[in-house]
């Protein structure tokens, strides 16, 4: 017996199933230029260029940072030792000791490949050291400056 009297048996008048549909939702994060009707290998590879793209600007910026890290430190060490190199270059001018021109050429060329960033400092001996320093103390050098040829010039 059947409890609901009214009950059709018979599916005449049910309604068949919608068909399936996928909706893709749009994320924010994704690129909108992407073309959804694009192949899996062709949306791939253009993954692959946008990150070849943003690893290239990455590089660059990276580059330009570390070049003009660089680029101020010779511009500081150029201005330190702009006033050495003035002195030394008008007592070469002036100063009749063949000994003390020769050691004023030796500095200013090792101040010269100090401004160029060639080198951080110059060892020398102690006899060169001594030599050096005797001439150099008659010259009248700020306080900077002599620690300045101190971190330049270092003994062996």
């Amino acid at each position: 017996m059947n409890k609901y009297p009214n009950f059709i048996e018979d599916n005449e008048f049910v309604r068949p199933p919608e068909p399936i549909q996928t909706i893709r939702l749009n994320d924010n994060n994704t690129n909108t230029n992407t073309n959804s009707f694009l192949s899996e290998e062709e949306q791939l590879n253009l993954i692959l260029q946008q990150s070849i793209n943003e690893f290239e600007i990455k590089s660059k910026k990276k580059e330009e940072e570390q070049l003009n890290i660089i680029v101020n430190e010779l511009n500081k060490r150029k201005t330190n030792c702009e006033p050495i190199i003035h002195k030394l270059k008008k007592l070469t001018k002036y100063d009749s000791n063949i000994q003390n021109q020769n050691i004023y050429i030796y500095v200013l060329d090792i101040l010269e490949q100090y401004t160029s960033g060639y080198i951080e400092y110059k060892k020398i001996n102690h006899n060169k050291y001594i030599q050096i320093y005797n001439v150099l103390k008659g010259i009248r050098f700020r306080n900077d400056e002599v620690d300045l040829l101190k971190k330049i010039f270092i003994l062996k």
